[in-house]
């Protein structure tokens, strides 16, 4: 892929996996048997369901927080096997990540995933409150991603 093309493609939100239509589903790059799928890229609050942030809070603003809602979540698979890295993301993050992984056929297609990072360096806020909120499903979020 090009620059252009990859910035065009991590548009808000974006993620491998937002096509219903999975013969579409690609990596964004394969480095010799590695596979580099992203779970989110730009994520803003507004567009997390189950968040009980008001909305207005969840917005772009500029700050720290919402820089670190938009941090790219990638899995890298390498024989069948996935570890996920979070970087700074936060709890909206996660529950946009949770809403990912609930789309029928992405664990199929991500294999075992064997660990996740732990985002804002473990805190317990981020990892495992996320305010309070909870997936489509009703599964609470964080404690579900990290599972």
């Amino acid at each position: 892929m090009t620059r252009e093309e990859v910035l065009r493609n991590f548009q808000a939100p974006w993620s491998s996996f937002d096509n219903p239509d999975q013969t579409t589903w690609a990596p964004v790059a394969t480095v010799g048997a590695i596979e580099l799928w992203v779970l989110a890229a730009n994520t803003t609050g507004a567009l997390v369901t189950g968040a009980k942030k008001p909305k207005q809070k969840l917005n772009d603003n500029g700050s720290g927080y919402s820089i670190n809602t938009k941090s790219l979540v990638v899995a890298a698979k390498f024989g069948g096997v996935s570890v996920i890295a979070t970087g700074d993301a936060t709890g909206l993050t996660l529950a946009h990540v949770l809403n990912v992984l609930e789309k029928p056929g992405v664990t199929a297609r991500l294999g075992t995933v064997l660990m996740i990072t732990a985002p804002h360096h473990g805190s317990d806020t981020t990892t495992y409150s996320l305010n309070g909120g909870k997936s489509k499903s009703g599964r609470a979020m964080g404690k579900a991603v990290v599972q």
